[in-house]
């Protein structure tokens, strides 16, 4: 009966393995997924084209598979799997001059050792185990918005293997507008961030090292953009792109995983990655509910895809590279659930025919993404409780029962509004002795943030403080969270003293509206001149892509209202004009559809 056994996993493993590597094959690292049912080995060679040998034997029951041709870096290393048929699987260098690397797997049944199969993707040998197919919580982790714990490099030879392995970096190429990152291993990245004082987007590749030093430094890129590597702490590799467009750079995976491209979108050169001119189509999008704790959006594509993902406050995005906007209807037709909102189908770029999806997601959610060994699986995973959402959701329904005022309790729910205090720091703005414009400015601009956040939106400050943010600082982080409105504060001056009163400029059309309500509720709420709307190409305002306005609260110029200017009661009223100004404009656009 064993003989025939090991016959039978003879020539299942024969029939199922693909020749892989001529020349050595570097096994770099193992993991393992969420399930215990699939085991990677990760490594790098010139070309795949691996032999093999399999066997079994006794006491303990054991069946082992020998790798020609392999180099198994780590030496050896066991995996202890706790809710698996099979028991643990050692892996070793079994012999040098040919080389040779053999896994063993352990297990109590003879049952328990069928169905193992081997298969190759890409730079990565794939052993499933017990008959098991690819599905959701078999993906590996690729992007996560929030930082890991300290990975530790351990050295003991029995160890868990960690759910993602270390990322070897290879190779960095640099192209026309970015750089593609290529190595071994199992590419994860944090949330990209935005720094100022240059203007900066910074990519985080965790678990991450590069195989060789000379690979650190700056990227002068051709069109006038830097890319700086460098190794942030042991296990963070951080990617630091200097430019003026942040919100144009993009990180887009490869469809084995195993390299990114962080790029300019606006370059046409972007075809470097494999698959880019292949073209996909969303088959299927899928929501399943694990547990109260957890919940899968899956998206399955006719062909391997190329993706970038990017989580910015409630919102995240996915765009797609080979996948056009067209074959979105699986998207249109998923219905809308509690905790993701329904879904937003774009196109990636106002000149790109490429698909890109919006997911309003709850901010008390945790967000990750996977991708299937074949490419062809995008896996979203939400982690936080759900029934904590739901109490809120029923507390909310209950409050606006009782009140019947459910719209004017948080008007300005989900809503992503950016403040812009002018000036700071070194730019004092306008000046009337010793008193400065920058300084009045901030204090409005924090009070209007209190005052909207009591009314439910999100506010991100250009500055809380008194520092210097540049014109083109504050555009970009506007437009890289994504913003739904933005309004900067000011203070206005003249050289004639006797010139008073309030003004709101706008300049692209979708703000017009928007000055117009704001505008309205200053003059409603101060008695001072109204001096009207202005169409006007200040640099915040004209490129910003949100609705923007920049108000001009009062004359720094005028004695009069100088002094109003820089008191309690003339701050807090202009502060409260400007929210019921975004009120109204919010509420309008909501009863129109918008």
């Amino acid at each position: 009966m064993f003989k025939k056994f090991l016959y039978t996993l003879f020539i299942l493993l024969f029939i199922i393995i693909e020749p892989v590597f001529a020349g050595d094959f570097k096994i770099n690292n193992v993991k393992t997924d969420y399930s215990e049912n699939i085991i990677l080995l990760n490594g790098n060679a010139d070309s795949i084209n691996v032999t093999y040998k399999a066997g079994f034997s006794q006491n303990p029951l054991r069946a082992y598979i020998d790798l020609d041709d392999c180099i198994f870096i780590p030496n050896k290393q066991t995996i202890e799997f706790k809710n698996n048929k099979i028991n643990k699987v050692v892996i070793a260098q079994y012999a040098t001059k040919p080389n040779k690397v053999r896994l063993v797997f352990y297990a109590k049944s003879i049952d328990n050792l069928k169905n193992i199969k081997l298969i190759k993707n890409g730079q990565t040998l794939t052993f499933k185990l017990n008959n098991f197919e690819f599905g959701s919580n078999a993906i590996p982790i690729i992007f996560s918005d929030v930082l890991p714990k300290e990975y530790k490099n351990k050295t003991s030879e029995n160890i868990s293997v960690a759910k993602f392995s270390k990322y070897i970096v290879t190779k960095v190429i640099e192209t026309k507008a970015g750089l593609l990152i290529t190595g071994v291993g199992n590419v994860k990245l944090s949330r990209p961030f935005i720094l100022t004082n240059p203007i900066r987007i910074v990519f985080d590749m965790q678990n991450t090292t590069v195989q060789n030093k000379d690979l650190y430094g700056e990227y002068k890129l051709s069109n006038g953009d830097s890319i700086k590597v460098g190794q942030f702490n042991a296990d963070t590799l951080r990617f630091v792109v200097t430019t003026d467009n942040p919100v144009l750079y993009k990180s887009f995976i490869s469809p084995d995983a195993q390299g990114i491209f962080i790029n300019n979108i606006n370059d046409d050169k972007i075809g470097i990655l494999p698959n880019t001119n292949i073209p996909s189509v969303v088959k299927k999008v899928n929501m399943n509910v694990k547990s109260a704790n957890e919940n899968y959006i899956t998206l399955e594509f006719s062909q391997p895809v190329i993706h970038s993902v990017r989580r910015t406050n409630n919102k995240f995005l996915i765009d797609f590279l080979n996948v056009d906007y067209e074959s979105n209807a699986p998207f249109i037709k998923a219905n809308k659930t509690l905790q993701f909102g329904g879904f937003t189908t774009q196109k990636m770029t106002t000149d790109s025919d490429k698909l890109s999806v919006l997911f309003p997601v709850s901010d008390t959610l945790k967000v990750e993404t996977g991708m299937s060994l074949d490419g062809k699986l995008i896996a979203i995973r939400l982690t936080g409780s759900l029934e904590e959402i739901k109490k809120d959701e029923q507390k909310q329904q209950i409050t606006d029962k009782q009140t019947s005022k459910s719209t004017l309790a948080k008007p300005l729910k989900n809503k992503v509004i950016v403040i812009d205090a002018g000036h700071g720091g070194k730019d004092s703005g306008a000046v009337s002795g010793k008193m400065y414009e920058k300084d009045p400015a901030l204090k409005m601009a924090l009070l209007v943030q209190k005052g909207l956040e009591a009314k439910g939106a999100k506010i991100i400050m250009t500055r809380k403080d008194d520092t210097f943010v540049s014109l083109q600082d504050r555009v970009s982080i506007s437009n890289y969270e994504n913003a739904d409105l933005f309004v900067s504060i000011h203070l206005n001056s003249s050289e004639k003293s006797n010139i008073n009163g309030i003004e709101t400029h706008w300049y692209k059309e979708n703000s017009r509206e928007f000055a117009r309500c704001v505008q309205n509720h200053l003059m409603k709420n101060i008695k001072a001149n109204d001096r009207g709307l202005f169409k006007s190409m200040f640099y915040v305002i004209n490129h910003t892509t949100a609705p923007a306005i920049l108000v001009e609260t009062g004359f720094i110029s005028n004695a009069q209202e100088r002094t109003e200017l820089f008191e309690d009661e003339r701050q807090k009223a202009t502060a409260k004009a400007i929210v019921d100004g975004i009120i109204e404009f919010v509420q309008k656009g909501q009863s129109n559809g918008k």
